[in-house]
Parts: C-alpha cells; structure tokens; sequence
C-alpha cells in the first residue's frame, strides 16, 4: 500500500489510500465422498445479457475439487449489471442440488449476503441456469475475486468450503 501525504493550509496531514492489496486465503472445499460422473459438475459457463461467453470450462475428467485459478480468464464483471451461470453435467441417474457463490466483497468467504448467486434444489436435470445481478460498489469490492460452483447428492448440504458429498 503506498500513502499519498500532504500538508493542508491548517498544518493538518492527510493520508490518501491510493493503492490496496487484498491478501484472502480461501477455503479448500472438503467433499465427504468420492468422485462420481453423474453428479460431477462438466460444464460451467458465464454469459452477459446479451448472450456473449464470458466463461466457458468443459470437462471430462470427474475429480471431487478442482481449483481452476490462473487457468480461466477472468472476465470484468460491471457493478448493477445481470449475468447468466449455467451448470451442466453429462447424466442424470441421481437427483442433486446445485449452488453458485461469488465473493463480491473479496473478503474471503461466501457468507455475505447476495454471495450465493445461483441455487437449484434437489432435481434430475442436465442443466441448470441462473441470472444474478452484480451488486453496486457498496456491497462490492473492486478486484479480482472467485466464483466456486458446486453440485452436491439429493439433499445433502452443499456449502461453499464442505461438507459436499457425492455418490459412489
């Protein structure tokens, strides 16, 4: 952080913030049971109103977590404005609930309100879609901050750091 200092005609020194670092040690989520195909997220995407493909990652390969940091490119997200997350995934032998957070506010967690910005109950579907509205700067935070996706068994809890659970 670097200080802007300047003395003011009554001898009063003010401090100017004119750079910020923005140090946040996410959670790694826990998932309480092993890899499964069919409840495994393949496809997330994230397009603006006007239907252009802001994030697109397809997968083939069923891991419990995957962090994807530094390999999706982080698309500019503009504050009151709607955007669209889809979830896919290739079968439907088992009902799953699906969840979507953003840390708006990059405070290191998903338990601010208007975080979760996408949720689908327990349900047999291939995909799911939802739109969310970016909140304005005072419930956000300028910078760049994580989208966690997560698809959990039926009803079992489906939270942002665990316990996640799948089926084997």
């Amino acid at each position: 952080t670097s200080f802007n200092y300047t003395d003011t005609a009554n001898s009063e020194k003010t401090a100017v913030k004119d750079k910020y670092i923005i140090v946040v040690d996410y959670c790694t989520p826990l998932v309480s049971v092993g890899a499964n195909s069919d409840v495994a997220i393949s496809k997330v995407s994230l397009t603006d109103k006007n239907s252009n493909v802001l994030i697109e990652n397809e997968t083939s390969v069923v891991k419990t977590y995957e962090n994807f940091d530094g390999k999706v490119d982080a698309p500019t997200l503009n504050y009151g404005v709607d955007y669209t997350v889809a979830l896919e995934r290739k079968t439907t032998n088992n009902p799953i609930n699906r969840k979507v957070w953003i840390d708006f506010n990059i405070d290191g967690d998903f338990e601010d309100a208007g975080e979760q910005v996408a949720y689908e109950s327990s349900a047999s579907t291939t995909s799911f879609s939802e739109t969310f509205t970016v909140p304005d700067l005072k419930n956000a935070f300028e910078g760049k901050t994580i989208m966690r996706v997560a698809n959990s068994y039926n009803m079992d809890p489906n939270e942002p750091c665990g316990a996640n659970s799948g089926v084997n």
